[in-house]
């Protein structure tokens, strides 16, 4: 499934690395959003520049869609943004992380930096394909 992105690049989003995601969010909340990015949880993508903001829809497990709203903070370190989102945890989530994630890789806006972060890892996923059982 691909992800329907509307208004501008988030210029804002570039300074984000992945140790300072790791720092934010921790390395589970990281793994698990960049899984939830990777299998394109990740429905539609809205840009507000004007507000530094991202409106998200982020599909969740049993098929609920979350709706999740990431801003950076104006004056302030645009590589730690605020967020909520309409998931039971509310902000700082695996959906939050996703959109981030997603969001850098926005059409035109070059290579991301989190690109082998989104790549999946051949091993595992032959491991996967490995221990899968057969239908």
């Amino acid at each position: 499934m691909s992800v329907v992105f509307t208004g501008e690049p988030p210029t804002w989003l570039r300074a984000l690395s992945e140790k300072e995601l790791r720092l934010r969010y921790g390395s589970q909340t990281l793994e698990r959003g960049t899984r939830y990015a990777r299998e394109g949880a990740v429905v539609a993508v809205q840009s507000d520049d004007g507000r530094r903001s991202l409106q998200a829809k982020v599909r969740g497990s049993h098929d609920q869609l979350y709706l999740t709203e990431v801003t950076a903070p104006p004056g302030g370190r645009p590589n730690f943004p605020t967020a909520i989102c309409s998931c039971p945890m509310q902000f700082d989530c695996k959906h939050v992380v996703a959109v981030l994630l997603v969001a850098q890789r926005w059409p035109g806006f070059g290579p991301a930096a989190h690109d082998a972060v989104l790549e999946a890892d051949w091993e595992a996923s032959l491991a996967e394909l490995v221990a899968s059982p057969r239908a």
